[in-house]
Order: structure tokens, then C-alpha cells, then sequence
């Protein structure tokens, strides 16, 4: 009896052991590799996996290892902007029909066959094509463009973080992705809005801004200032999908992610007056998420505790990766809008303005304390600036940077006596950052704004405007001519040691005899350095803003 039982006993643990290892055919027969057809169906495309060229042009074989890994796949061709896509094992081995009569017979699910070798790669992949949005890289006669921030301004209500099956993503994206539920809804920090005025992203987007040439990299003093275009991008919507290939008991194992956010371009002038605004959303390209190997996969824990550490720091990268795919993205589809192309087109002359006429003045300033109450501050109301009359019936001249980003209803031209009165704009030169206002008053003094008088280097001239603090204005300074310059577009200007300050801008430069000769311009700035401000001279002011007196 005891024999017999033994016996029975050694054939059901043959059984068993048999049928526990066919119920693994997948994993035991499988190969380790597996060659896959990779299309592009472009002639010229590059194909890059996990950072190394694998094959040029329409289609190539490329070996895989069955690791259960995402690799990074990136398309290339010249001209075009990168186009980022994944690949990973989706499909069951055809040896997986073989676990499954031995495991209903030992009630063993033969869906434990999840070695890395029970799953394949697609024979054939999809199509990985190249980006359909061409490099703009500037010319001659673009502008240099400067990004000025990059922040996130969005209500917890608009993130999202969303799980997405492979065939669901594969077979209808957007019905899936909006069925899907909102998983940031249930983690501690799902309440708080997202705030940052400016991040990280603002450099890289201006490193890649240089690489195409939008950077100013020359070491020239005086620029014209408007050959430079300024960019705020601003984030308010935020949607995270990862998307995996679900095993039965091992979900997650095969991965990647990708975003889609709304971001808003505000495009401004070198006086960073606001041109047009951009809204773009923009949905990124696939980057592999690595995934921590758990005992489901991997039965030793050394593999898995030296896996973890990795996996988490390249995990810490994939949303810095897919924000800035993203920003590159969307800065992309601005720089090929028309309207971008438009304005990013260098102005290298003044406005053809009509013939201005104004009243010549009767009451010129002939002495420095005239010409102290000829001059006046421009009050905005962020700020200030300076500036003075060229007639005596309210006209005034000042810098259109001044004025540049103010609406009309917040200029006030205050007085000498601290009096103020509203200003409304007449005439504008961005090209030469000159501006006209006016001014309901019939002013007692003026400056005459078409003499002939050029100062010379080492003349004694003044400045007069209102330094640092409105409480300061009409300020006289002294200084000598220190030299005439010229920029790259051949704009002259004067050099003086002059003291001059922030609020001077727009101010009368003139002689001891209160003859203009200029309007204080700029100053430059800088550790150590002192005493090197510039003037724009009133030949090129007369010629610019086309005035004409009449008597």
C-alpha cells in the first residue's frame, strides 16, 4: 500500500514539474532577440535608437533584445526639427499557445508566462515619420529674438495626469484619453494651482535660439534697438499621459509618456510693447519611461534593488524632457506663423514720415535756467522719463522708449512747477526711439529744434531730466563731449561723461548757451563703469521726425 503511494506520489511531482515548465513554453523557447522592419518611409530620414544611428533612409532591420525595456526612438533629417517615438514589446509570443493545456490541467494560469521572453516586438513597426515642421533659422534680415520667461500659470483644475493602454492609444487616442480618469485628482498636491513666474525652460529655449543664429552674440556697444524681438511663454494647461502595455498581473512594465499643454506667446517689440499674442496647444512627441523591475519580472533582489536608484533619476528627467519638447514644439509652430515672419523682419531705415508743422517758438531758452523750465518729466505709471518742448503751444519731444508701453491715458507730462497735464502721442520713430507728444498748454519756454549747432569732442555741454526719483525733476548735470559713435547701422550718436540715470532718457542735451544739440538716449551700464552715456544728435532727430516750423 505504502509502495503504491509512493509511487503515485514520484509521478504526480513528474507531472506537475512538466507541466510548470511547459506553462512557461513562451519563456523557455523563445529567442533572446528579435529583428524588426523599422519604416520612416522618407529617403533622407535618420533613425536613431537609445542614442545611436541604427539606419538611414526608408526602412531598416534593427535587432532588439527582449528586455522588456522602452527604447528612445528619434527620426532626423536635415532642416526639420527632431521627431521623437518609442518602441517596446506589445504582442504575446505565438509560443504562448503552448501554456495553455498543460495549465488548465495543473489549474496553473498559463498567463503567468511573463518572462521578458513571452512578449514580441511588432515584426513591422508602425511608421515613424519625420516632423513636418522645417528649422527656421535666421537671416540677414531677421531680427534677434530673446526669450524673456517661461511660466506656468495653471489652475489645479486644468492638469491632468491620465493612464492609457497601448491599444487604446494605438487604436483612437482622443476618444480614450477623455474617457480616462484623472489620476492627479487623487494625489495630495491636487488641490493647489501651479504657479512659477519664470523656469528653467527659458535658457534652454535660448540656447536653442543661438544654435540657429536669433542670439545677439557681438560684443557692440550701441544696437539698434529695433532689430530685437522679446517672447514670454506662459503655461495654463497641463494633460500627462503615460501610456503602457498592460501583462495581465504586470502592468506598467513597457511604457512611455507624453503631454499636451496650452501655452500663450506674447511676442514684444525692443521696447517690449506687446505686438500679438499666440495660443498654441500642443501635443508632444513619446519619451520612454523606465520602469522599476519588481519580483514579477525579476526574482533577484540585488537586480532589482541596483535597478530602482537609475530608474528613478532618469524618471525625474521625463517631465523636464516632454516640458521642453513641448516649449520647442510650440516655439516652432510660432516661428513658422506668417504673422512671425512678418514682424521678425529687420527694419534698417527710418519711417518715411510726411512733413510735421509745427509753430516756430517765440520764446527760446537762452540760459540754463530757461532751459531748465523748458524741460519736463514724462510720468507713466510704472515709471518716468524726461523730455522738453520744441514749441510753445505744448509740443514736446522725449524717446519712444519712454512712452513705449504706456497706454495713451497714462501719459502726464509734469512741469516745472509740478504741475500735470495728459499727453497724447503724435508721432513715433521705434527705429530712432524718438517720440513727439502733446500737451494742452501754452508753455512759456522752448527749445529750437532746427538749429545747426554740432558739438565737438571736449565741448562743455548739459544735461537736464530727471534722474532715478520724479521728486528730482529738471536736474542740471555737467559733462563734457567724450566722442561721437556710430552702430552697425551707422546711427550716430554722442558720447558725454555727463552724469545721467534712469529718468534722464528723453532729456535736453544742450550748451552752456542752451543751444540743443541732442536728446539724452542711454547710459551704459555695468560693474566699474562710470560716466559713458550717449545722445542722439539733433541733426539726426530733424531729419528722423520730419518737423517743419512755420511762422
Amino acid at each position: 500500500m505504502q509502495t503504491n503511494f509512493n509511487k503515485n506520489a514520484r509521478k504526480f511531482t513528474c507531472i506537475s514539474a512538466v507541466l510548470l515548465l511547459t506553462t512557461s513554453c513562451a519563456t523557455m523557447f523563445s529567442p533572446k532577440n528579435q529583428d524588426v522592419t523599422i519604416r520612416t518611409n522618407d529617403r533622407e530620414a535618420e533613425v536613431y535608437i537609445d542614442d545611436s544611428l541604427r539606419f538611414e533612409g526608408e526602412s531598416g532591420e534593427v535587432r532588439f533584445r527582449k528586455d522588456m525595456r522602452t527604447h528612445q526612438v528619434v527620426v532626423k533629417k536635415e532642416g526639420y526639427e527632431d521627431a521623437h517615438y518609442t518602441i517596446m514589446q506589445t504582442k504575446k509570443s505565438p509560443l504562448y499557445i503552448m501554456s495553455i493545456f498543460p495549465g488548465v490541467l495543473a489549474f496553473y494560469p498559463p498567463f503567468y508566462d511573463i518572462g521578458n521572453k513571452a512578449q514580441n516586438y511588432e515584426k513591422v513597426s508602425r511608421v515613424y515619420r519625420v516632423s513636418e515642421s522645417p528649422v527656421v533659422e535666421k537671416t540677414e534680415e531677421d531680427k534677434y529674438i530673446f526669450i524673456n520667461k517661461t511660466a506656468f500659470d495653471i489652475e489645479n483644475e486644468n492638469i491632468e495626469m491620465k493612464n492609457i493602454r497601448w491599444d487604446h492609444y494605438i487604436e483612437d487616442f482622443d476618444f480614450h484619453r477623455n474617457r480616462a480618469k484623472n489620476v492627479y485628482s487623487r494625489m495630495p498636491s491636487s488641490d493647489e494651482d501651479l504657479k512659477l513666474e519664470n523656469s528653467i525652460f527659458t535658457e534652454t529655449l535660448n540656447e536653442l535660439l543661438k544654435e540657429r543664429g536669433f542670439t545677439d552674440t557681438s560684443e557692440a556697444i550701441l544696437k539698434n534697438k529695433s532689430n530685437t524681438l522679446y517672447i514670454e511663454a506662459v503655461v495654463d494647461e497641463f494633460s500627462y499621459y503615460n501610456v503602457f502595455k498592460y501583462f495581465f498581473n504586470v502592468p506598467n512594465v513597457n511604457s512611455f509618456a507624453l503631454a499636451e499643454m496650452k501655452i500663450t506667446w506674447t511676442i514684444r517689440d525692443a521696447y517690449k510693447k506687446k505686438l500679438f499674442d499666440y495660443d498654441d496647444k500642443v501635443m508632444t512627441d513619446e519619451f520612454a519611461v523606465m520602469q522599476v523591475l519588481t519580483s514579477a519580472v525579476y526574482n533577484n533582489p540585488d537586480v532589482v534593488e541596483r535597478n530602482q536608484k537609475s530608474v528613478e533619476e532618469r524618471n525625474k528627467d521625463i517631465f523636464s524632457l516632454i516640458i521642453e519638447n513641448a516649449f520647442q514644439k510650440s516655439l516652432s509652430n510660432l516661428m513658422n506663423t506668417r504673422t512671425m515672419a512678418s514682424v521678425r523682419k529687420i527694419s534698417d531705415e527710418s519711417e518715411d514720415f510726411d512733413s510735421l508743422a509745427l509753430v516756430k517758438p517765440t520764446n527760446v531758452a537762452k540760459k540754463l535756467n530757461e532751459g531748465m523750465q523748458a524741460a519736463v518729466t514724462v510720468k507713466l505709471k510704472d515709471g518716468h522719463g524726461s523730455g522738453f518742448f520744441i514749441t510753445n503751444d505744448g509740443y514736446l519731444i522725449t524717446n519712444y522708449h519712454v512712452v513705449a508701453t504706456a497706454e495713451e491715458d497714462e501719459i502726464k507730462v509734469v512741469m516745472n512747477s509740478g504741475d500735470e497735464y495728459p499727453a497724447e502721442i503724435v508721432r513715433v520713430s521705434d527705429y530712432d526711439d524718438l517720440a513727439i507728444l502733446k500737451i494742452d498748454l501754452e508753455n512759456e519756454f522752448s527749445f529750437d529744434f532746427d538749429q545747426t549747432v554740432d558739438a565737438e569732442v571736449g565741448d562743455e555741454i548739459f544735461v537736464i531730466g530727471t534722474p532715478s526719483n520724479i521728486s528730482l525733476n529738471q536736474t542740471l548735470s555737467k559733462g563734457i563731449i567724450s566722442g561721437k559713435r556710430k552702430n552697425e547701422d551707422e546711427q550716430s550718436f554722442y558720447q558725454t561723461d555727463a552724469s545721467i540715470n534712469g529718468g534722464n532718457s528723453g532729456g535736453p542735451l544742450v550748451t552752456k548757451q542752451c543751444n540743443l544739440i541732442g536728446i539724452v538716449n542711454a547710459k551704459l551700464v555695468g560693474i566699474g563703469v562710470e560716466g559713458v552715456g550717449f545722445g542722439i544728435p539733433l541733426n539726426r532727430a530733424i531729419n528722423s521726425l520730419k518737423i517743419v516750423y512755420i511762422e
